[in-house]
């Protein structure tokens, strides 16, 4: 009864003999010493870091076989690329009119041809700038580029070298504007004549839909020439949809016999697969499946075949598509004759627009509106909304009948008219405007498709004409079937082709005709249904779509300007610069091409410039070292710090974080050449250290407190403590300017994790620590389980740029140690000291030795080691790979 007075959750206890303690209290749970426990997080832990670095190498060594296999299949690509880029510019070569052609040779003709005047001269003024560009030394510069060579005592190589990259750059720029306006051409082309193009891609379905009534043709040998010519004479098909119908890839439509070599090949990837997805459940249910799990998922997956029939028509239909979600919003007929109407509606009632514009009307009146004297000056920006709300029309209207209304009034103001008989003229115009758009684009279109289709039909009365000669024939067209002048002439060749294929036989030329008439007639429902007016989009409304639309574009073209000027273009030209012997004893003015500085580069072991490619690896190896631990020890140990001040027993924790924080707020350079001075050979720290002695029992003799070594006599080689300089062997005493290094930057980088971390710790829920103490973890399981992997979640892309930052950090090296100390040796001879990194040696190298080449080659690969790194390590970062996990 208790129980259920208190609640219906509550679970009974389970009754135990009189004298006896429950289950759970008869066998104690053995709890492991702190130590063990810690001893085998840190082990774990060790076997993760461990799984990932060699993850990072097998994704390293995987990289580095798709960059050579990416190299051939790369060129296979880029040939198939341009071979179908060609292909392209020659099928719309074909399709379009003679003003599209035109534009292959005259930029911005076929655009002055559809109405995009400004389009169009734009374009052929910088095709006019661009020729101007060539013949006044553009062709020079790019010839020059061969042999560097400067034409006189003023020039150098590296502005000849300069000017021959900027007319490369302007020839590239050139090229991707001609596409441009190629690609404008054909839009517009295809814009106008909408309808024709629907047809043409409906066409190609219609024959892969019906692959057995085309008994003339065999789709899987014949070729596409073959395949046009036939759809055109017996079939009679319109030469577009010909044309389209041949650019289906038949061939692909039965089954692929696929090369046995890749066969092969996959064959072989999938027994691995199966074997690899045997081992790897095996070691996911083991022991260290946590340790192991996310890094053993290996997927093969093999790609779609573009071969079968759905394949093809799958393709086909995502094409057609494509050209309906990019073209058919063009069509604007609606919209233009329905904002026409609209315009012609308000403007039949000038009288209630000028009560509006004084806001004498009865809305104003409704909504308060003080009715505004006709002596005052009337704009068009204050009319708009009492327009809009009177007529209940949209803004666009509103705006034009308010410039309108407002021109009136100026004009009877001014007395040079009234302002109704102006508003009256205004009706008429937009009316005449409305019924020539819709004759235009509805009447008289719809008059001449089904005219075409009559030509087709009557070829008995039209045979006359035709053999009259062509402006006879074209005239009867136009007169008689009220046909345009382009649709003309399209009958006109079809006529002329059909007689000629069918050697003038009466019978079979009406045959040939009947069917294109049959095929014509679809198009003929395209416009019964809908009217078409085409209409390119012109530079005014462009320009707008930039503030719209394409805001997207407006808003990254300046940073990425920037980025071309500030990365890409110096990053080209230093890689130019490698392939030169620019150094030196090859001024500015006078270095050539040359592979000198890469054959540095990979020659083996030795003294001078040989000495290039063993400095290093020996540096490269130094820079990894030295971002390892400039990187780990400062996340982990500012990771320490943060807990300790964030710990709830710990007091006055703002003073802590200031005192940290004032590192920081140190400008950096001061601190390391601060630094410099303290730990100096000179310094005050080598010259306390060298005051205190030390006894040894076994010599009697008293000692200065430094490091050296002593001689093959057992004399003892005082010098200064080596902090951060030293002499002696090249590998036996730089381990102190190191071991300095990492430990004054662990002083200038501890603060900046502590106060990135503290953020990230105060944010952990702290039911996750509630949970596992309920669950019987300590505070190191704590750590281990919750506090590292959440901390390690959010910072790992962070912790990777420091790591890439760390392996260019120039200013600690140059500071505080200037790359010392220099030792005699393979580093010296390459122009490095033994703390140098990559980029102090890339430093040294260009202003010390002026070996500019030697510096590009050395740019090149800390380029490639960092890039390497991020995209490698990046990948492999939890925060990537299950970023819907974190909660």
């Amino acid at each position: 009864m208790e129980q259920e007075q208190n609640g219906s959750d509550l679970t009974p206890v389970a009754a135990t003999p009189e004298g006896t303690a429950p289950s759970s209290l008869s066998a104690p749970v053995t709890i492991e010493p702190w130590y063990t426990r810690m001893g085998w997080s840190i082990v774990e832990s060790l076997l993760k870091l461990g799984v990932f670095l060699l993850g990072i190498i097998l994704d390293v060594l995987k990289a580095i076989i798709s960059i050579v296999v990416g190299i051939f299949v790369g060129i296979y690509k880029g040939a198939i690329a341009i071979y179908k880029f060609f292909r392209k510019g020659y099928r719309i070569f074909r399709e379009v009119d003679w003003a599209g052609k035109l534009s292959f040779l005259i930029q911005g003709a076929g655009p002055i041809h559809d109405g995009q005047i400004v389009d169009g001269i734009i374009f052929m003024a910088i095709e006019a700038l661009f020729i101007l560009f060539l013949v006044t030394g553009g062709i020079a510069s790019i010839g020059r580029l061969g042999s560097l060579a400067p034409l006189t005592k003023k020039d150098t190589s590296v502005y000849v070298l300069i000017r021959g990259l900027v007319a490369l750059f302007v020839c590239v720029a050139y090229l991707i504007v001609y596409i441009l306006g190629i690609k404008l051409t054909y839009d517009d082309y295809q814009i106008v004549h909408n309808y024709d193009f629907h047809q043409a891609r409906a066409d190609q379905l219609n024959v892969l839909g019906n692959l057995d009534e085309y008994e003339m043709i065999d789709f899987k040998k014949d070729g596409y020439l073959k395949i046009r010519k036939i759809m055109r004479h017996h079939y009679g098909y319109s030469k577009l949809s010909a044309r389209y119908i041949s650019y289906v890839p038949f061939k692909r439509l039965g089954v692929h016999k696929e090369n046995p070599i890749a066969a092969w090949w996959w064959n072989l990837k999938s027994k691995i697969h199966a074997k690899y997805v045997i081992w790897v459940t095996k070691v996911r249910a083991g022991k260290w499946a946590s340790a192991w799990g996310r890094f053993l998922d290996w997927e093969i997956v093999k790609p779609e075949s573009k071969y079968g029939y759905d394949a093809v028509v799958g393709e086909v239909t995502k094409e057609y598509n494509a050209f309906r979600h990019t073209y058919d919003k063009y069509n604007d007929y609606l919209a233009t004759s329905r904002d026409l109407r609209s315009v012609c509606a308000v403007l039949s009632k000038p009288e209630l627009i000028l009560r509006s514009v004084y806001a004498e009307d009865e809305v104003s009146r409704s909504n308060n509106l003080t009715p505004i004297d006709h002596s005052e000056k009337v704009k068009a920006k204050d009319i708009v909304s009492r327009l809009v709300g009177t007529f209940e029309i949209p803004l666009a209207t509103a705006r034009l009948v308010a410039r309108l209304a407002a021109k009136g009034i100026q004009k009877e103001k001014a007395g040079k008219g009234d302002a109704l008989a102006f508003l009256n003229d205004a009706h008429d115009h937009y009316q005449k405007q409305l019924d020539d758009f819709v004759e235009t684009y509805g009447t008289k279109e719809l008059e001449a498709v089904h005219g075409c289709e009559s030509a087709y039909r009557d070829y008995v009365p039209l045979r006359p004409f035709y053999d009259q000669g062509k402006a006879a024939f074209k005239g009867a067209l136009v007169n008689a079937y009220h046909l345009t002048a382009h649709d003309a002439e399209m009958v006109y060749q079809d006529y002329a082709l059909a007689i000629k294929h069918t050697e003038d036989s009466e019978h079979e030329t009406r045959e040939e005709l009947l069917l294109r008439a049959e095929h014509y007639h679809q198009l003929v429902l395209l416009y019964e249904n809908a009217p078409l007016h085409g209409a390119p989009v012109h530079f005014k409304k462009e320009i707008k779509m930039f503030a719209d639309e394409r805001f997207a574009v407006s808003v990254l073209a300046l940073p990425v300007l920037g980025a071309l000027l500030t990365c890409v273009i110096p990053l080209l030209f230093s890689i130019i610069i490698a392939f030169t012997n620019y150094d030196r004893d090859h001024t500015s003015g006078t270095f050539t091409w040359s592979w000198s500085a890469i054959s540095q580069f990979f020659a083996g072991n030795g003294t001078g410039s040989t000495s290039i490619a063993s400095a290093f690896g020996k540096i490269l190896l130094w820079t990894l070292i030295w971002a390892f631990f400039a990187t780990f020890t400062n996340y982990i140990f500012g990771i320490v710090l943060a807990l300790l001040i964030n710990k709830k027993d710990i007091k006055l924790k703002k003073m802590w974080r200031t005192l940290f924080v004032i590192t920081i707020a140190i400008p950096q350079f001061i601190t390391l050449l601060t630094m410099n001075l303290l730990l100096s050979k000179d310094g005050p720290v080598n010259a306390w250290l060298m005051t205190q002695t030390w006894y040894t029992s076994s010599t009697g003799l008293s000692h200065t407190l430094s490091l050296g070594s002593f001689d093959s006599s057992g004399t003892w080689n005082a010098w200064a403590f080596p902090f951060i300089s030293g002499t002696g062997a090249e590998n036996s005493d730089t381990i102190w300017p190191k071991m300095t290094l990492i430990l004054v930057n662990m002083w200038i980088g501890i603060p900046y994790t502590m106060l990135s971390t503290s953020g990230i710790l105060m944010n952990i829920p702290e039911d996750l620590y509630e949970s596992s103490r309920i669950d019987g973890a300590g505070a190191w399981t704590q750590f281990w389980k919750i506090t590292m992997p959440y901390v390690i979640f959010v910072t790992g892309p962070s912790l990777l740029t420091t790591f890439i930052g760390n392996i260019n950090n120039f200013n600690v090296i140059f500071f505080l140690t200037g790359g010392g100390p220099t030792v005699a040796g393979r580093l010296s001879n390459a122009g490095a000291g033994n703390t140098d990194l990559l980029i102090t040696w890339l430093y040294k190298l260009t202003v010390n030795k002026y070996d500019y080449a030697t510096a590009s080659v050395i740019g090149i690969a800390v380029f490639l080691v960092c890039s390497f790194f991020s995209l490698i390590v990046y990948g492999r970062l939890g925060s990537t790979q299950n970023e819907e996990e974190f909660q």
